[in-house]
């Protein structure tokens, strides 16, 4: 309920706040007759969801995914970013670690993503190739990719914002 105290009881503040705000009026008691939108999307209760505008999510069934290593997470976020291109083992490690190579620690990563996809039944959202991995994005809702299919009102001002390498991104 939006309560406004009017300390002029002029009847011409009283009718502008009425057509502003399209509510009604109660002895000089506004009340909000509208349901306000909740401040982020929440992803839908069935199958796989990627939110990118904020901070970045996956999401099964409405819950988000649990990788065994945080950079499983990321590099998943990387190839959502990447919007279904085929990305090399090092251009995953140079986005990931910057100027450090970790080969073994990528193999991990990538064991890590397979298996936890396979585990959800999602193992069809993946390409992998030797020395490559993508995603394949028509299997994959995803606000991002809802934005560059034309709905520009998901974007909110941050992309991924908890990964340094997505800052540099050029979404818009």
């Amino acid at each position: 309920m939006l309560v406004l105290l009017i300390e002029n009881d002029n009847e011409n503040t009283v009718d502008l706040i009425r057509s502003s705000l399209q509510n009604e009026v109660i002895k000089g008691v506004i009340r909000d007759s509208y349901t306000p939108k909740p401040l982020a999307t929440s992803p839908p209760d069935k199958g796989l969801y990627v939110q990118t505008f904020g901070k970045f999510e996956a999401f099964y069934d409405g819950v988000p995914i649990h990788f065994q290593h945080g950079k499983t997470k990321e590099l998943f976020a990387y190839l959502i970013s990447q919007n279904g291109a085929m990305c090399s083992n090092n251009e995953i490690m140079a986005a990931l670690w910057e100027e450090d190579t970790h080969i073994s620690y990528l193999k991990t990563i990538r064991a890590d993503f397979l298996k936890t996809m396979r585990s959800l039944g999602l193992e069809d959202v993946i390409v992998h190739r030797r020395n490559n991995l993508g995603v394949l994005t028509r299997s994959i809702r995803c606000d991002y990719y809802d934005y560059l299919a034309g709905n520009k009102a998901l974007y909110k001002d941050e992309f991924m914002n908890q990964y340094s390498w997505a800052m540099g991104l050029n979404i818009l």
